[in-house]
């Protein structure tokens, strides 16, 4: 459903942002994926998004919000949902993966140079906090 590796990437991260600005925490702005026009312009989006991302998760807590405090939101058709903080970032979670596949399928079937390590269970042994 993505016409380009470019749109892929910003899909991924996009989703991200837009589950932030649905339940009022996206204190910042992304350009549209057709104002971004090199991949460092997609990284740059992305890393801030990665970054305001955990800082609003670390504000939550701060907050006390419990993994099971409910968020309304609606739909881009204006139907009105409900979500706690664990399911939204256990979907958050799940689609990051599934498109990270997608990525790296992509990058090395077009013999592309070489993705950073993608295994959650490196990034957890490297990053350890």
């Amino acid at each position: 459903p993505y016409g380009t590796l470019h749109e892929l990437v910003y899909h991924l991260f996009g989703a991200v942002y837009f589950w932030l600005k649905r339940i009022g925490y996206a204190d910042f702005e992304i350009k549209p994926v057709k104002e971004l026009e090199s991949m460092d312009d997609i990284f740059r989006a992305w890393e801030l998004t990665d970054e305001k991302f955990i800082q609003i998760i670390e504000k939550m807590a701060k907050e006390n919000l419990s993994s099971d405090h409910i968020f309304k939101y609606k739909t881009a058709k204006g139907d009105q949902f409900e979500i706690t903080i664990e399911k939204m970032v256990l979907k958050l979670n799940n689609h990051s993966y599934y498109h990270r596949g997608q990525i790296g399928y992509v990058v090395r079937s077009q013999n592309k140079t070489p993705l950073p390590q993608t295994d959650a269970m490196v990034y957890f042994r490297e990053n350890k906090k």
